[in-house]
């Protein structure tokens, strides 16, 4: 996504849980395309609105709802 496009920045935080489900959680959200960012600890997904991936956005939510993971999804527009 270029400075000069409408995009969205999809943050997603993985839920502190113990064990084999933390890790069934980060490959999770790492199949949805997600990029781990190691400075701010979170994992990030960056689109443009024209091209805004609504199924990627489901599986993140599904993923929410079953491992509580926080997802935020911001719309920046010039």
């Amino acid at each position: 996504m270029s400075s000069d496009e409408n995009g969205a920045i999809i943050t997603i935080k993985l839920a502190k849980i113990e064990g084999p489900r933390w890790d069934e959680q980060k490959e999770a959200v790492k199949a949805t395309g997600a990029i781990f960012q190691k400075s701010a600890k979170t994992w990030l997904i960056e689109t443009e609105t024209n091209t805004f991936p609504a199924d990627v956005l489901n599986r993140l939510f599904e993923i929410a709802a079953e491992f509580g993971t926080q997802i935020k999804l911001l719309i920046l527009r010039d």
